[in-house]
């Protein structure tokens, strides 16, 4: 089964992220698993469980913009490596930041205070970018939008 999921479905996926990536600025709907609720109810822990990585935790709310998460599975521990972009900046011309996974919940929260400090606000609708390699990962895109408050 894994092995006619890399011969089939995997070459599709790695087809899809390109042509995502070059038409990021174009408004195509796709389905997409979105995770929500109130604030501080746990979305981000669920998020966690299910890809295998850290993702930023506090107090009060700590997911304050929508954060796009792209994990897909490599064969070797080498492989493993993260980026996180805010939507717009063009990495496309930068060398793509390669994170180490044990940090990546400090990246991901070090864009969103660049991201809010930014757009001089404490909630942001721009989403954070996290493209992950994780080794035996499950090829999913998640979106984690902050929390629900009253």
């Amino acid at each position: 089964m894994e092995v006619e999921y890399d011969k089939s479905i995997r070459p599709i996926l790695d087809t899809f992220d390109k042509i995502r990536e070059i038409l990021r600025f174009e408004k195509i709907e796709l389905p997409k698993i979105v995770v929500v609720g109130d604030q501080s109810a746990g979305k981000s822990s669920v998020l966690e469980s299910i890809t295998g990585i850290s993702l930023p935790r506090g107090e009060n709310t700590v997911t304050k913009c929508p954060i796009v998460i792209q994990i897909r599975g490599v064969d070797r521990k080498e492989e493993e490596s993260a980026s996180v972009r805010i939507e717009g900046e063009d990495d496309l011309n930068l060398i793509k930041e390669e994170i180490n996974l044990n940090d990546l919940g400090n990246k991901i929260q070090m864009k969103q205070s660049e991201l809010l400090k930014n757009v001089k606000c404490e909630i942001a609708d721009k989403p954070l970018y996290v493209n992950v390699k994780k080794r035996h990962a499950p090829d999913l895109t998640l979106y984690d939008l902050p929390g629900l408050t009253y």
